[in-house]
């Protein structure tokens, strides 16, 4: 039955029960708060607006709003993301340009690599009157040894320090580990046999980076520095640029620009590095005058290899970029 007041009896009309709810702008507050670390404190400005707000209404409400907790994290995580957002842009800014200046002071050191290489090559030339078979040495599978125990090539009488033959974008598994694997039958280099020059299989080291490379960052690779790369002159035409038109004379000239010769001119190609920006960017290419030049990636892949159909590879000169 119905209430009876305690006093006089009387019936007592029924009390309403009002069920408190939340407040939207608490939610919303927070909401935008939390999303200024995506608009760097944009819309934290608006949330730490609603934040106050929402506070003042359920401060006055007398019971009928909640949400005080969610209005004071609101209020909070606003005014924290309004006082970093300068840094957080600053920092979105900055970030390209120190990428930039690592990877440029990354070329720069690689390009002194090979400035050292090709001068080291140049005093071997000097003292042995030819030119070695490869600039760092070979990997021996049957009597295998570290990188710093290896000789036979520039490495350690001509270039004293192991890190030359590294370039610092190279991240290798095992430095001292063979390349190609010792499963595959390692890469087809010419050596002289007698006076013969006859096709063997050779492996380097995988932290040597400047006797061979990737072509494309995912295969094949690719001896760089060649003692020889074409036995004959008509091997020439293997290495054939798409333009411009191969002649008799571009093959003669560029047959003579190997290192099993006495004297090659100073544009023979000694190696290359394909490691730095995109990879259809420059590659620094080295030189038998020691200069490294920035040459377009695709002329230094073989036919078949990447989009381009050239294949200057040894053949490149240092004014086609």
């Amino acid at each position: 039955g119905a209430a009876l007041c305690g006093a006089c009896g009387a019936e007592l009309a029924p009390i309403s029960e009002q069920t408190p709810r939340r407040s939207g702008l608490a939610l919303a507050s927070l909401i935008l708060g939390i999303s200024g670390l995506l608009t760097f404190g944009v819309t934290s400005l608006a949330g730490l607006v609603l934040g106050i707000i929402a506070l003042v209404q359920i401060s006055s409400s007398k019971g009928a709003l909640q949400g005080r907790g969610l209005a004071i994290s609101g209020i909070i995580v606003s005014a924290v993301l309004i006082f970093i957002a300068p840094f957080l842009l600053l920092s979105a800014m900055l970030f390209p340009v120190f990428r930039a200046v690592k990877d440029n002071a990354k070329k720069t050191n690689c390009m002194s690599n090979l400035q050292s290489i090709g001068v080291a090559l140049q005093e071997y030339k000097l003292d042995n009157r030819k030119y070695p078979t490869s600039l760092f040495g070979e990997y021996d599978a049957a009597n295998p040894k570290p990188m710093d125990k290896c000789s036979g090539g520039l490495y350690p009488e001509y270039e004293k320090s192991l890190d030359k033959f590294t370039c610092p974008v190279a991240n290798p598994e095992n430095k001292d580990g063979p390349i190609p694997p010792l499963a595959s039958p390692g890469f087809d280099v010419f050596r002289r046999v007698g006076p013969d020059i006859v096709n063997v299989k050779v492996y380097y080291y995988q932290g040597d980076s400047y006797d061979w490379t990737d072509l494309t960052g995912s295969g094949p690779v690719w001896a760089t520095y060649a003692w020889v790369w074409a036995p004959d002159e008509a091997a020439v035409a293997g290495y054939n640029p798409n333009t411009p038109p191969d002649t008799a004379a571009l093959q003669t000239r560029d047959f003579a620009r190997q290192f099993w010769f006495d004297k090659p001119e100073s544009t023979t190609v000694v190696t290359w590095c394909m490691n730095h920006g995109s990879k259809d960017g420059m590659a620094l290419v080295l030189f038998l005058d020691a200069k490294v030049v920035l040459i377009d990636k695709k002329k230094m892949r073989p036919t078949g290899v990447g989009p381009s159909p050239e294949n200057i590879l040894y053949r490149v000169l240092p004014d086609n970029p």
